[in-house]
């Protein structure tokens, strides 16, 4: 016997005459068996995962929340508020239907990437306001924090998953959130049908998700969509990705002087980054994100930066 239950003992020996007291005492070791069955509970959940696995999640829905309070505060101190978009993606088929990621979804159902920094980059490098498309958008994420800056973008997903569970910003942003099978041409029009361009195109790990063969066509929508010296600013992936059910993910994966002859065919040449790989949402190290860090294993994947109609 411990001293605590000594302890407990005692009490209850001394309040046999006192029913409140004992009470109190029984209480009290009740008190005391939750707390060590907690203890025990929390040792053996840590002991049977990966620890920095659980760390990541943690920090990561910890910063979640501190995102959406400060979207609050600026809604309030600024009064912020998100105009329509008036725009429409027109195309073929719109959704990647036969596709893994539709069809056991996991990007799709679990990535609403965030990225303040990155938006603050672009400004710097590119100035304001900018005019943004995000293909492979997943929650929307990176949409909302560029619509909170104030400048006009949209978002397109191959998959229908999060407008049907009404997930992430798919609730807070629908007009600016839409669904394409990017692997056909597709078009973003405005109401009198005039075709958007853009200053920025974001893509991040989508193109290994592309089979080799619809890389063109993707390549050319992209190029139809940027304006004049326009930039492209995608991440990539050179690594496979199976579920454990098999389901393979990435139906391209080739090396970084592959994927810059591909873009350069097309009209995209590829200059010097100017950002950090910090700066990054994707591929980066980004805590608002769970994927590969090109500083920690360049190996697994690069990121790559490409001007329309330019050569540097």
């Amino acid at each position: 016997m411990d001293s605590s239950d000594a302890a407990h003992a005692t009490a209850l020996e001394q309040a046999d005459n006192d029913p409140l007291i004992r009470f109190a005492a029984l209480e009290a070791k009740l008190d005391d068996l939750v707390d060590r069955i907690s203890a025990l509970q929390t040792h053996v959940y840590y002991d049977s995962i990966n620890w920095n696995t659980f760390k990541s999640r943690f920090d990561r829905f910890v910063l979640e929340c501190e995102d959406r309070q400060r979207d609050i505060l600026e809604a309030l101190i600024r009064k912020s508020e998100v105009k329509p978009a008036n725009v429409r993606v027109v195309t073929t088929n719109a959704l990647a239907d036969d596709t893994p990621d539709h069809l056991f979804p996991r990007g799709t159902a679990a990535d609403n990437t965030r990225s303040p920094r990155f938006v603050a980059a672009c400004e710097v490098q590119f100035g304001t306001p900018l005019r943004h498309l995000d293909i492979g958008s997943a929650g929307g994420g990176l949409v909302w924090d560029f619509t909170q800056r104030g400048h006009f973008s949209i978002g397109i997903e191959g998959s229908d998953w999060s407008r049907k569970e009404q997930r992430a910003e798919w609730r807070t942003i629908p007009d600016r959130l839409f669904t394409a099978d990017v692997r056909f041409p597709f078009r973003v029009e405005d109401d009198t049908g005039e075709c958007q361009q853009f200053d920025l195109v974001t893509a991040w790990e989508l193109f290994e998700h592309i089979p080799e063969a619809d890389l063109p066509t993707l390549l050319h929508s992209i190029v139809d969509h940027l304006r004049p010296g326009g930039v492209i600013v995608a991440s990539i992936a050179t690594f496979a990705d199976r579920d454990e059910a098999g389901h393979e993910f990435h139906a391209t994966i080739r090396d970084r002087a592959w994927w810059e002859n591909v873009f350069t065919a097309a009209g995209l040449i590829p200059i010097e980054s100017p950002f950090q790989v910090r700066d990054f949402p994707r591929g980066s190290g980004n805590p608002r994100a769970c994927d590969w860090d090109a500083h920690a294993n360049p190996e697994l994947g690069f990121h790559i930066v490409a001007r329309c109609g330019a050569s540097g």
